[in-house]
């Protein structure tokens, strides 16, 4: 995981939390860097594929992210421009997702969720822009069919400890991704997101960040 080489948090609220973090998502070949503001506040500088933010800590209300190319010829090009509101103690994930032509913004709701006890939870989400779902399989066992561009699952409980877990192309049985030792702790919530091209450049990979509700309070 890298982090942008600057990020400036939003104005400290008084009042009830809520937090948000931006994660560039948005596959393409050249790579396409970005400059985030948000409300007009630069937060993330030079944010690269497959880069999360920290989370940044915001007042409930209306927001508004502008994205804008950086690092190359055309540096200050406006990319993106989007509003959504934010909720009071809301947890919430920002994507920067679709294709060069067509970029978007997909916030993802960082929601607790009832878990069997002594277990972790995960849940899955497909943010490959391709008409291709995929499958996926912890410890050779399906937990996820035919999962399309844009889902995501509800959490899913599992033993703490080290897993494998494979995602396969579901039209094809093609394997994608093997990842042979996700360790999973008690009591977190993790997220699995699948980017990247299944039939091009930069190819199918998966990330699995700890989600901020099992450590902001």
């Amino acid at each position: 995981m890298r982090y942008p080489t600057q990020s400036e948090p939003l104005p400290m609220p008084e009042d009830s939390l809520a937090f948000i973090r931006l994660f560039h998502a948005l596959a393409s070949d050249p790579e396409i860097i970005v400059d985030v503001y948000i409300n007009g506040r630069l937060v993330a500088e030079r944010l690269r594929y497959e880069s999360f933010t920290h989370y940044l800590p915001a007042r409930p209300g209306n927001y508004t992210i502008t994205l804008y190319e950086s690092g190359s010829d055309a540096a200050g090009e406006k990319l993106l421009e989007v509003s959504f509101p934010l909720q009071a103690e809301e947890v919430v994930t920002a994507a920067i997702v679709g294709s060069p032509d067509e970029p978007g913004i997909q916030v993802i709701s960082d929601f607790e969720q009832d878990t069997e006890d002594d277990m972790a939870a995960m849940r899955f989400m497909n943010l490959s822009d391709t008409d291709t779902p995929v499958s996926i399989y912890v410890d050779q066992k399906p937990v996820v069919y035919d999962l399309a561009y844009g889902e995501i699952t509800t959490f899913l409980p599992f033993a703490p400890g080290r897993h494998t877990m494979t995602v396969q192309d579901s039209t094809t049985g093609q394997t994608l991704v093997t990842h042979p030792a996700l360790t999973l702790k008690q009591d977190n919530f993790y997220t699995v997101y699948g980017v990247g091209r299944i039939d091009g450049r930069p190819g199918f990979e998966v990330l699995i960040p700890l989600e901020g509700i099992s450590y902001l309070s």
